[in-house]
């Protein structure tokens, strides 16, 4: 998943998701294999940003 797709599911700017991964969920990501300079998400960085923001979204 693109972070414009993952913005686009989330209903907010792709400036939102890259600061959600680039400062706020940094170190989870990093974990996770994530570079800031990526523009596809793995399967794996898809489910934790699901499991940790659209949840928080939808509320």
């Amino acid at each position: 998943m693109t972070k414009a797709e993952f913005a686009d599911l989330c209903k907010v700017s792709t400036k939102k998701v890259q600061r959600w991964c680039n400062v706020d969920y940094i170190k989870e990501l990093t974990a996770l294999g994530y570079n800031k300079y990526q523009k596809i998400f793995t399967p794996c960085q898809t489910q934790f940003l699901k499991q940790n923001i659209l949840e928080y979204t939808e509320k």
